[in-house]
Parts: structure tokens; C-alpha cells; sequence
């Protein structure tokens, strides 16, 4: 998309870390690799003129849970934990995430970046993969689904805490655009993991490289 133009992406940041100032993440039995990543990466953006642009983006409701969505293999026995590095003794998540993101945009509007908040494409809770045959025989009965998607119903029930604290936040900066990634995905029943025959996801949360064209023409 960027081809014919003269601007340039940098990508500095690490799977499974918040976007924000002052936050760690770890995952139960993991190392911790959080610690000054997000940091670093933001005083670059916030030190350099050049970066005009900063887009933020995280599963945003694993992070306020603790716990991803559904029963895939990634989700069991690996809680995440939230702490500020201004003030370890805090732990609810909630306050965590809130003091993070009103830091950090803070921050970089304060050094006039524009800044846009991407809410996070719906988690499917299935692998997307039991919606299309990949095999020619099969040793068990495993049927293949019959929707490609979550209902919207069970989506808005596990982001609706998250969605409210993003609004909350976001209504003291305006200057914020905002990208609500669920709108492009999601009618007013299900929210597709498939649609027009591509498949627009590569594993429960991320999308495919159809999926993130088809919200780039979106």
C-alpha cells in the first residue's frame, strides 16, 4: 500500500507486549521479555521527528483478563500478568492498562505524533483451520464447522469491559483516531474468520495475509 509513496514502516515491537510506557508483560512459565522493549521503542518514536505516524495495537481483552479466548492449546496454563514499573504494588489489570495508555498518549501527543488506537480484531476461540478441509481421509470423525465465526454476541460479552475502558481513555484525546478493526469483521450476527471465500485468519487471533488486505481495502 505504502509503493508508491515515499513513507516508510517501522515495526519495533514484540509479540505479546502492550504498546504502553512503564508496562510488562509475562506469561505463566515464561521469561519475561517485556521489560524495556516498549520503552525503548516509544522514546524512539517520541525522540525522532521523522516518526509522524504511531499505531498502536494489542489483544487488548487477554491483557485485562489475564487469559486469552477458547480452548486452543496457546490459552492453557499460560496466565499473563500486567505490572507497572512506576508501581509494582499495583495488580489489578484494569488500573494497569488504564495508566499505561493514558501515559503513553499522553506522551506522544504532547510531541504532536498522530497517533491511531486499533481495536483488536475479534479472538475466534477455535483454530480456523477446522473450517476447511486440509486432509484427504481422516483416522477420526471431526466434522468441519459449519460457521466460520464467533457470535457476536459472545464477542461483545468478552470485550465490553475492554471497549469501555479504551472509550473512557480516548475521550480526553481527541486528536486520537481510532480503527475498530471488529467492525470490518463482524455483522450483526457472527464475526467471520471467512468471508467470499478467503480465510481471513492464520490461527485464533491473528489474521492471514487475505485477512489483513481485506481490511486494508475495507
Amino acid at each position: 500500500l505504502l509503493s508508491n509513496s515515499k513513507e516508510n514502516i517501522l515495526h519495533p515491537a514484540v509479540p505479546g507486549c502492550l504498546p504502553f510506557f512503564n508496562v510488562t508483560t509475562t506469561r505463566s512459565g515464561e521469561l519475561a521479555k517485556c521489560t524495556n522493549v516498549p520503552n525503548r521503542a516509544l522514546q524512539f518514536a517520541e525522540d525522532h521527528a521523522f516518526v509522524h505516524t504511531v499505531i498502536m495495537a494489542s489483544r487488548g481483552s487477554a491483557y485485562l483478563t489475564g487469559k486469552g479466548y477458547g480452548e486452543t492449546p496457546d490459552q492453557i496454563g499460560k496466565e499473563l500478568q500486567l505490572k507497572l514499573t512506576s508501581q509494582p504494588e499495583i495488580m489489578d489489570h484494569r488500573v494497569i492498562f488504564k495508566t499505561g495508555m493514558e501515559l503513553t498518549l499522553s506522551r506522544l501527543v504532547a510531541k504532536n505524533k498522530r497517533v491511531i488506537f486499533v481495536i483488536d480484531t475479534p479472538e475466534l476461540g477455535f483454530d480456523p483451520r477446522s473450517c476447511i478441509e486440509t486432509r484427504p481421509w481422516r483416522l477420526t470423525e471431526q466434522p468441519l464447522k459449519s460457521v466460520c465465526a464467533v457470535p457476536r454476541q459472545a464477542y461483545e460479552a468478552r470485550n465490553q469491559a475492554y471497549r469501555a475502558l479504551v472509550k473512557e481513555v480516548l475521550s480526553n484525546f481527541p486528536t486520537v483516531k481510532v480503527f475498530d478493526a471488529a467492525a470490518e469483521l463482524c455483522d450483526g450476527q457472527w464475526c467471520w474468520a471467512s468471508r467470499d471465500g478467503q480465510m481471513l485468519y492464520r490461527d485464533n487471533h491473528h489474521l492471514s495475509v487475505d485477512g489483513s488486505r481485506y481490511l486494508a481495502r475495507g
